[in-house]
Order: structure tokens, then sequence, then C-alpha cells
């Protein structure tokens, strides 16, 4: 939970001293069976963890052609290199444009109408309360993938970028929530 935000931290051991992390942030990725993740969370303490984590509802298997291309690959080493050379906004910090301020106000709206919704259960309601700073994280993330080849990002995340973000919400996050805690 700590590492959810980011930010220095801190580990003061007594036989070892003390370490310092600039920038304490973790991904984690994973797969389990619904029913095993659905249980632990019905059986966790409420404190915040399992709202954090963005649930991903997968079909059942189907047989598919798949094909793996080079130029897939390639576009994606390519992104990925370049992603490492990124350095922060000459301000350090980014902001976004009208437009975007605009969508992101719209979201958190539609967010707090959601979980002021009686309908939904409180862990629900919990996992949506994290969605407004989730959008702004994963403008960012957006933002940053987009400036691909600038030396340094812009410090401006434009409506357009905020709009895909919105989108990614509307048609894929909020229904793999809805699912999972449904």
């Amino acid at each position: 939970l700590q590492s959810f935000n980011g930010g220095p931290y801190t580990v003061d051991r007594i036989a070892r001293g003390s370490n310092t992390v600039p920038n304490l942030s973790i991904s984690l990725i994973g797969g389990i069976q619904p029913s095993l993740i659905q249980k632990a969370a019905a059986d966790s303490a409420d404190d915040g963890l399992i709202q954090r984590l963005c649930p991903i509802i997968l079909r059942s298997a189907e047989l598919g052609d798949e094909e793996f291309t080079s130029h897939a690959q390639a576009a994606f080493d390519y992104t990925v290199t370049m992603l490492t050379l990124v350095r922060p906004p000459l301000g350090g910090k980014l902001r976004f444009d009208s437009g975007a301020q605009r969508i992101r106000r719209q979201m958190e709206i539609e967010h707090h109408r959601l979980q002021a919704t009686e309908l939904i259960n409180a862990k629900l309601a919990s996992h949506i309360g994290k969605f407004d700073g989730l959008f702004g994280r994963l403008c960012a993330i957006w933002h940053t993938v987009e400036n691909v080849g600038h030396v340094t990002l812009p410090e401006t995340v434009t409506e357009a970028t905020a709009a895909r973000v919105a989108a990614f919400f509307r048609l894929f996050l909020r229904p793999h929530a809805l699912a999972f805690y449904g």
C-alpha cells in the first residue's frame, strides 16, 4: 500500500543500518483462478489493497490464428528502449490542458455517482474510489508512451490523451471491475 503513491522510503534495520529508496513503487501482474481471488477478496480486511488491483476477467480460451510478427516485436522493443531515455518535463510536473481537465472532472463525477449507487457492494465502491487517482496515473503513462522519441517529456497532457484513457476506463476497466465484484 505504501508503494502505491510512490515517494521516498527509508528502511531502518538495527543490525544493517538504514537504506533509502528514492521513489518506492512496484508493478504487479499475475494470474489466478477467479474463484480463488474472489474468495481472497471476500475474506480480506478492507484495507484497500485488493481495491487497488485492476482485475481482468478473461473469456474461455478459443482456437486462434495469432501470428508473431517481427514488425510488432521491433516496435515494442523500440518503445521500451525509448521509454528508458525519456526525462521528466522541465518543470518536473505534468499538467492537464483545459480539455483534459474537463474530461478528468467528468470522470470524477461518473465515479462519484457510481460509488453512491446503493446497489453496489462496499468493496466495489471502495475500488471505484481509487479510479480518480488511477485516471491521473494512466494519463501519465499514456502521455509518456505517446511522446516516445522526445528527450524531455512535454509537461501538458492533452485532451486527446485524456479521452483515450477515459474510453479505456469506460470500455475496459469498469466492466471488468463490475464483473469481478459482481
